[in-house]
């Protein structure tokens, strides 16, 4: 919140918020409201309109976000207030030291702004920010006028809360609405415009994930790697000499010491651990032949050429 251009004043500052606990609606600060002579009548009242600057759910938007900074942000010493109040800290300096910091607060009944700084616009010590003394006055102020008397908490207006999918706005950076068989820890509540709802679901708990088991035979040893989430579980499959066999149930990769020369054929099975499990479909993986040497094949995890006749 430093200086723009020639600088910004408080007022001008602080009447800016007043736009949020107005629900987007802007109103020029004044400071004399009505003006009654010794008869009882009014001489002057102001009488300037409001102007809407922003959407409601836009304001709501802002809200949710600087009524946070109050609890847990940089304006945390507000957070002994039992009623519902936005803030915003800044400090303005250069690599030197700090010139200005302030603290702006707004409920939803009075926006207060705050500064703290030198007359002659000398530095402060560095521990001068807006997280602390502009704070903790904003934070007497709010003690003494409410008293007993506290203000409305905010609404949320023309906006709406969805559960959207955690892993892909955590991990790609995604917003998708979680299908409903998304178990409760992968799903992150989220507030949008009610005009901008995510359209796309994810079907992260209910589509076979894109899986790639990858098998490495070292001599004897045989591996099957696969990248597995976290709430998924494999079955490992081996068919050999026409007889199929479950070999392994976990989240591991897969290893075994083959001892007998001949054809293996290998398969995996994916459960998505969701709020009901979701059994994928078996998916198939390359060939291996395991032998010193088997119709002048080497071992390898590739397909003979007559694989049709083998598998």
């Amino acid at each position: 919140m430093g200086n723009l251009g020639n600088g910004v004043k408080l007022k001008d500052l602080t009447a800016a918020y007043t736009v949020f606990a107005n629900f987007g609606k802007y109103k020029k600060p004044c400071f004399i409201k009505e003006i009654i002579d010794e008869n009882g009548k009014t001489i002057y009242k102001n009488t300037s309109a409001s102007v809407k600057v922003y959407k409601s759910s836009t304001a709501t938007l802002v809200n949710d976000m600087l009524l946070e900074c109050s609890k847990s942000g940089t304006a945390k010493k507000l957070s002994f207030l039992d009623f519902d109040i936005c803030s915003k800290t800044g400090t303005n300096g250069t690599e030197k030291g700090n010139l200005d910091c302030y603290a702006i607060g707004y409920t939803t009944k009075h926006t207060f702004g705050i500064w703290n700084g030198t007359e002659d616009n000398s530095l402060m010590p560095n521990d001068c920010t807006g997280s602390n003394a502009p704070t903790y006055v904003l934070g007497k102020i709010c003690s003494e006028i409410y008293g007993d008397s506290k203000p409305t908490d905010f609404e949320q207006k023309d906006i709406v809360e969805c559960d959207i999918d955690k892993i892909s706005y955590e991990e790609d950076g995604k917003i998708l609405l979680a299908d409903d068989n998304t178990p409760d820890k992968y799903l992150l509540k989220a507030i949008f415009p009610s005009f901008a709802i995510p359209k796309t679901k994810s079907e992260r708990f209910v589509r076979t994930p894109n899986i790639d088991g990858v098998i490495c035979l070292n001599e004897d040893d045989l591996t099957i790697e696969y990248d597995l989430p976290d709430y998924a579980q494999v079955e490992v499959y081996k068919t050999f000499n026409g007889q199929k066999d479950l070999m392994y149930t976990g989240n591991k990769n897969y290893c075994e010491r083959l001892t007998k020369q001949g054809t293996y054929n290998y398969s995996l099975v994916i459960t998505l651990n969701g709020k009901s499990p979701v059994i994928c479909e078996e998916i198939r993986l390359k060939q291996v032949i395991y032998g010193k040497k088997i119709d002048g094949n080497e071992n390898s995890a590739e397909p003979p050429e007559n694989w049709w006749d083998i598998y």
